[in-house]
């Protein structure tokens, strides 16, 4: 399972209210944007080896970049999805690497919000 594939099968086991739609390495065209819903797309950002010793490294950094776009209706509260998305990540022992502020689409008219958030996985005694 890629670090993306984990990130999508967490978010969707955390049932977060409000979240309606999550997508892996892009939005197929099959699916019309729609005002109506909030979508989260979750894709790679990378990786590093980390924890070098005896000419070998011992434990491996993948990060994601997950995007939010928020249903434009009334009534959503964009800080309590948000810190229900931190802490179903943060329960699984990842860690959020930058958090971007909200800003508006200019032709949606949707807010949108973006996060990187990184898991290391130890490799000592494999």
């Amino acid at each position: 399972m890629t670090i993306v594939e984990e990130a999508q099968n967490l978010l969707d086991t955390a049932g977060i209210s409000g979240i309606d739609d999550t997508y892996t390495y892009n939005i197929p065209y099959s699916e019309s944007p729609d005002t109506k819903v909030t979508q989260v797309l979750i894709t790679d950002n990378g990786s590093s080896a980390e924890s070098y010793g005896n000419d070998d490294f011992h434990a491996f950094t993948g990060e994601i970049e997950l995007q939010i776009w928020y249903a434009a209706v009334d009534g959503i509260d964009y800080d309590a999805t948000e810190m229900a998305i931190l802490k179903a990540f943060t329960a699984q022992h990842w860690q959020v690497s930058g958090w971007r502020r909200r800003v508006t689409d200019p032709d949606t008219k949707q807010l949108s919000n973006t996060t990187y958030i990184r898991k290391t996985q130890n490799l000592r005694g494999n």
